[in-house]
């Protein structure tokens, strides 16, 4: 834990965005931190980005692991159901996960549109634009919290239930 708060202490203690690495510029981080404080205003839901140069620093685990000691870690999440999405990103082995908590994320950010989210950022961090890629997925974070504020997450339906986006 005491590889944590070193990482918190570099970070620029920012609320949404931690780039223990400098991955980021003091405007792409700000840029960032203002669309995820907007998100959280408006769904009640965190989203969240945390950047290290190599997740087995701080876990002997997988970037799953990490990510959830992260999240107990900061506390992080809105509300009693600590609602949020965390991309960690280890530079390391280009390592990502996303990992929901919460009603408000567990129903937006299903498994399958996690899958789907994950594109929308993938295909820049190949080029390594990194500031483009967290602007996507925070961008689809919000498109995806919106549809499912509006009753339609994005999800895979069988043939035996209504698919909202047809209906």
């Amino acid at each position: 834990m005491i590889l944590c708060i070193a990482l918190y202490a570099s970070s620029g203690s920012s609320d949404y965005v931690i780039d223990d690495i400098g991955l980021l510029s003091t405007d792409e981080q700000q840029e960032l931190e203002n669309t995820a404080a907007q998100l959280a205003e408006r769904y009640g839901c965190g989203v969240y980005v945390i950047i290290v140069d190599d997740y087995t620093d701080y876990t002997n685990g997988s970037i799953e692991d990490f990510s959830e000691a992260m999240y107990d870690y900061y506390g992080l999440g809105l509300g009693d159901d600590r609602n949020c999405l965390i991309l960690s990103l280890s530079m390391s082995e280009r390592d990502y996960d996303l990992d929901a908590h919460g009603s408000i994320a567990n129903r937006a950010f299903t498994d399958y549109g996690k899958e789907q989210l994950a594109q929308e950022f993938i295909d820049d961090f190949r080029y390594d634009n990194w500031f483009d890629g967290f602007r996507d997925y925070m961008s689809t974070a919000g498109q995806y919290l919106e549809t499912s504020e509006n009753g339609a997450p994005v999800d895979i339906y069988s043939d035996d239930e209504l698919d909202p986006a047809v209906s």
